[in-house]
């Protein structure tokens, strides 16, 4: 993609800190002490292409009260999303806690700056484009000593941006700051607000958030006039309350206003891990037609699982090194900070969709219990509604005019295709806000644990044909997650047609697997497809798909009850495409 110099103006607006929450009857002292939560709140924005993307140092994005970007996300200086923010929950010691940075700055878990700290750092803003140690590079020293990643060149563990050899030009071996793409700007909070101020009465367990927001210029408005905005959460346990936070699930929360009204739809794809919102009439505000908002999950969490992820072979229920790695988890920081891999593990996938402004008390007032609100993260229950969404008696969808309703995934909600017009729907206009969860993954003293997500904003000439080129994209955004966000620019089709321009090989579900397993694969046009086993050895064990198949999402069942245990591959080729994946059978 295209790198060039460019200037951030941070706009520094204080904000008056949360209304008192369901905890109000909590004691100032029940704040551990060390924690910090005196600092102010401050707002600024990314801007860039056609989207402005205001957030704050606290955990909010798109924020509303008190700030001067009161209407949100915008994209062509029209609403696209309202607010969003997440939930954290888990188990310290075997108790539940919860902390929840909310959609609105009307309740807040977090405060300015790093656990233990009574300064806050603020933004601080950078371009991978940025003239070696340049001033942008020397303001990192400020984000470096309140725990923001840097490239250590000289792997002394000081930052240090030095010319070493005088040659104006940086080298390996030289210092650099952690920017990202053209526009990058990071701050750091934490979990420091006490339990009467909390969304839930919970006690600080010490979890600190490095959040850095980033994003490329577009070099050719003509073919490309979307929005993709990239935001990475790098999560500490700072061991305050417990050396190990467990079954720890990360929920994204995202409210999207499309243009007037706020009356949308929304949607999920469990394939490109994402949640969509979208209209299905025009909008006055938008021409030729309203644009879609999809958020995507890139990056999820490292998850061990034995007999998934890892075969445990000592069966301790932890991988080391006597252990066989089945999957292997990854984490994308860039060209420069490079890429670390995690074997025995996987990144966590999408574990719940859910309707977090429907499915739960007309208030959601059962969503402020922080138990109704850990069995909404795994797929909707609550306690007004005990037991998981039913597609088949769904008010708000098509789900009970569904044949095949009883075998759908309720723990994803409206995951059909509102472009075909098939599968699950939501079909009643609301103002809805969704929850996308990943997880569960543990979070250990000091061990950084990063998330990713795009934003994405696609207009097109229909309502609905704006998911389509929204889907296109996050097919091409994936693919730039996969490759780690690369210096060479990603070309973006401006007539995706029907489906995302790129070929798409799931891992197969579940893995390993001893009855039957599910390959999914995505194509982005009509090909003739072959999609074959092998052994370990490389000999072809069997051909399971040899035929001529249309674009769109397919999906394999393979059973097999006489294939020995064992590690297996299976390769798709179509056209001029090949992907291999392992499998692994266990009788």
């Amino acid at each position: 993609m295209a790198r060039c110099l460019f200037g951030i103006i941070i706009c520094y607006t204080c904000i008056a800190l949360a209304q008192p929450g369901p905890g109000a009857n909590a004691k100032k002292s029940d704040v551990p002490s060390g924690i910090n939560s005196t600092n102010s709140i401050r707002s600024t924005a990314l801007s860039i292409n056609d989207v402005f993307f205001p957030f704050n140092n606290i955990g909010n994005i798109a924020i509303q009260k008190n700030t001067p970007d009161s209407s949100g996300i915008r994209f062509k200086k029209a609403s696209a999303v309202w607010g969003a923010g997440f939930a954290l929950t888990g188990y310290a010691n075997q108790n539940l806690w919860g902390s929840r940075a909310d959609i609105s700055l009307e309740l807040s878990d977090f405060a300015p700056g790093q656990v233990g700290k009574n300064t806050d750092p603020g933004f601080q803003a950078g371009s991978e484009a940025d003239l070696p140690f340049s001033a942008s590079w020397d303001n990192w020293r400020t984000a470096v000593a309140n725990g923001a990643p840097f490239y250590d060149g000289d792997k002394d563990g000081i930052y240090n941006p030095v010319d070493k050899n005088h040659n104006s030009k940086w080298d390996p071996d030289e210092d650099r700051p952690d920017f990202l793409l053209d526009k990058s700007i990071w701050c750091v909070y934490n979990d420091a607000i006490p339990p009467y101020n909390h969304y839930f009465p919970e006690l600080p367990q010490g979890i600190e958030i490095q959040q850095t927001i980033f994003a490329d210029k577009n070099t050719d408005a003509n073919t490309f006039d979307d929005g993709i905005v990239f935001v990475r959460y790098r999560i500490t346990n700072t061991g305050f309350s417990s050396d190990v936070l467990d079954s720890v699930l990360f929920t994204l929360i995202v409210n999207p206003t499309i243009g007037t009204g706020g009356m949308d739809l929304f949607g999920c794809d469990t394939l490109l891990q994402c949640g969509f919102g979208y209209k299905k009439d025009t909008d006055s505000l938008f021409t030729p037609a309203p644009p879609a908002v999809l958020v995507q999950l890139l990056q999820g969490p490292p998850q061990y699982i034995p007999g998934v992820t890892f075969i445990d072979k000592n069966a301790n229920g932890v991988y080391d090194n006597s252990d066989v790695a089945i999957d292997t988890a990854f984490q994308n920081d860039g060209p420069v900070m490079g890429q670390k891999v995690f074997p025995g593990a996987r990144n966590a996938p999408m574990t719940a969709f859910c309707d977090m402004s429907i499915y739960g008390h007309p208030n959601n007032n059962d969503l402020y219990d922080l138990q109704a609100f850990r069995l909404f993260q795994f797929g909707g229950k609550t306690i007004i509604h005990t037991d998981s969404i039913d597609p088949c008696n769904d008010p708000y969808g098509n789900g009970g005019s569904l044949p095949d309703c009883k075998s759908i995934a309720a723990k994803f909600v409206y995951s059909g295709d509102p472009v075909t017009g098939t599968g699950w729907l939501n079909t009643s206009r609301h103002d809805h806000a969704f929850g996308m969860t990943t997880g569960p993954f543990k979070l250990e003293k000091n061990k950084p644990v990063e998330l990713i997500f795009a934003y994405i904003v696609a207009q097109w000439n229909e309502p609905v044909a704006s998911v389509t080129k929204a889907k296109h994209i996050a097919g091409f955004t994936k693919q730039y997650y996969q490759q780690n966000f690369p210096y060479e620019q990603i070309n973006f089709n401006p007539n995706p047609g029907i489906t995302p321009s790129t070929y798409l090989l799931a891992q197969n579900y579940p893995n390993p697997f001893n009855n039957g397993t599910n390959i999914s694969y995505y194509l982005p046009e009509n090909g003739f497809v072959s999609l074959k086993l092998y052994d370990g050895l490389g000999s072809e064990v069997m051909t399971m798909v040899n035929n001529v198949e249309s674009a769109g999402p397919h999906t394999y069942h393979f059973s097999n009850p006489k294939l020995p245990s064992g590690i297996y591959y299976y390769t798709l080729h179509v056209n001029n495409y090949t992907e291999t994946k392992k499998l692994v059978f266990l009788k």
